[in-house]
């Protein structure tokens, strides 16, 4: 990372090139997307590229396996598996500039340890580190912790614990076997108690927490669940969490602990979508975190560009919003989240439309001078 200069993350959400939801001859409506897919995957993320360049690091939630039509090993008995072609995909991760992936979701493990292993080689292999999920329970729960040069920065990566992932598909990693890092809910330990291990141990670090949870049904706002683990994560030192998992976005609570993103949503996620189906916003964001040291502290500017993510509204080119569909988030997100006009200001930059945080995002950080 560059020291001269503000150190800027982006993180984005749900990510897959959908090689397994779109070569569907069954479905002759998605034949003209899986042609662009063989023919011109970049055009799916071409809008969004602009977004997220110029980036220390970026960080997306990987939620695909990365293997050529792997075996099913649960007999079609789970619904929405994914898989996608290694090279082509991590081509485009490469291309956008992704440094590191989550693959702490309910997608990893679709095909069994095998493929998940085989994942984690083709993105160390292409110099992209995965976190969330490894060959054994330590492994999963390592967080990424890159070199910055205002400091330490921790990023903690795991799934929400659902009993069905635990018992039938054997999901979460163990001490013996591989799989994907619990948040929670059931698990030997949570990421909460990590994240206060870390604090204690790292008090001047930035952590932030990456979940993937959406409770039992997708395309919904934020669970009680959700909001009960979210308060663990912030009363246990976290100053940022962003979550995703629900294809779309989800409140956002700032206060005097720190500051939540419940869901992210897609970034560019290529299945058919059921925006319409559940009366859902047809929005997600991307998030981009400025850090940078003044003087003797550490100050943070949070922006969230929300996109159009609809795959059937947008024929699967997801796109920055214009300016009625800004005001649309604004106001969807107020409604809600009750934080957004004094906490979060309706602005236009160089990269589109955001939503600006006006206060600092956590105890520990403070606003950059402008």
């Amino acid at each position: 990372m560059d020291g001269s200069r503000p150190t800027s993350l982006v993180l984005v959400g749900d990510t897959s090139m959908g090689d397994r939801y779109l070569d569907r001859p069954d479905a002759p409506e998605l034949a003209e997307a899986f042609h662009r897919l063989e023919n011109d995957p970049w055009s799916f993320v071409e809008s969004l590229a602009p977004l997220v360049d110029d980036t220390s690091l970026l960080v997306a939630n990987l939620e695909t396996v990365l293997a050529v039509r792997p075996a099913d090993p649960f007999g079609g008995g789970k619904r929405y598996q994914g898989w996608d072609l290694p090279d082509r995909t991590v081509a485009i991760l490469q291309r956008l500039g992704v440094g590191a992936v989550s693959l702490a979701n309910n997608h990893a493990m679709d095909f069994g340890a095998a493929p998940l292993l085989g994942t984690i080689a083709h993105l160390e292999a292409a110099g992209i580190v995965p976190i969330g999920a490894g060959a054994h329970e330590a492994a999963a729960a390592r967080p990424l912790s890159p070199a910055a040069p205002f400091g330490n920065l921790h990023i903690f990566a795991g799934y929400e614990w659902r009993r069905s992932y635990a018992r039938k598909w054997e999901f979460y990693a163990s001490s013996g076997a591989p799989g994907v890092n619990a948040l929670s809910h059931g698990a030997h330990t949570s990421v909460s108690d990590t994240v206060a291990r870390t604090r204690a141990a790292d008090p001047g670090s930035v952590i932030i927490v990456y979940p993937h949870w959406s409770g039992p049904q997708n395309y919904q706002w934020a669970t009680d669940k959700m909001i009960a683990l979210n308060e663990e994560f912030l009363s246990a030192g976290a100053d940022l969490v962003i979550g995703h998992g629900a294809h779309r976005m989800q409140e956002i609570i700032s206060g005097p602990q720190g500051t939540t993103v419940f869901s992210l949503g897609n970034f560019v996620f290529n299945s058919p979508g059921r925006y319409a189906q559940f009366d859902a916003p047809p929005f997600s964001l991307v998030a981009r975190l400025d850090l940078e040291r003044q003087g003797s502290g550490l100050t943070a500017d949070l922006r969230l560009y929300p996109i159009v993510s609809d795959n059937l509204a947008t024929h699967f080119r997801p796109r920055p919003v214009q300016a009625s569909e800004a005001v649309e988030v604004h106001d969807v997100l107020l409604r809600r989240s009750g934080v957004v006009r004094d906490d979060f200001a309706l602005e236009r930059d160089e990269r589109g439309w955001c939503l600006t945080a006006t206060r600092p995002i956590s105890p520990r950080l403070g606003t950059r001078s402008r």
